[in-house]
């Protein structure tokens, strides 16, 4: 079992609904002549993460900008955010969180 760590916080990675197992990090081989056109990419799981004293929702295939210039935070695209919390655990962040839908808006979150 590999933990991994940002700013000294758990890093927790979404699992397959399906199974509560890690999703695939290769590509599934499909037969060229049944599937000619067939092309998928590995699935990558969305991540709850720490930066920035906030702990934040992210997902590599959701983006806020197309341009990576164009994101204003240092800790990269997040689709939902709490507010500033040191604690280490993420059920006990204060507040309500925020949700990015093309801006910033509050939310409640039930973790």
């Amino acid at each position: 079992l590999t933990f991994y760590c940002s700013e000294g916080r758990p890093i927790y990675i979404e699992y397959s609904k399906s199974d509560h197992t890690p999703f695939d990090k290769v590509v599934p081989i499909f037969n060229a002549s049944v599937m000619p056109f067939t092309q998928l990419d590995p699935i990558k799981p969305a991540e709850f993460r720490y930066c920035g004293g906030r702990w934040l929702l992210i997902h590599d295939y959701i983006k806020m900008s197309m341009h990576k210039e164009d994101d204003s935070s240092d800790c990269g695209s997040w689709l939902l955010r709490s507010q500033p919390y040191s604690g280490f655990d993420l059920g006990g962040a204060p507040g309500s969180w925020q949700i990015w839908e093309g801006e910033i808006l509050p939310t409640d979150v039930s973790l």
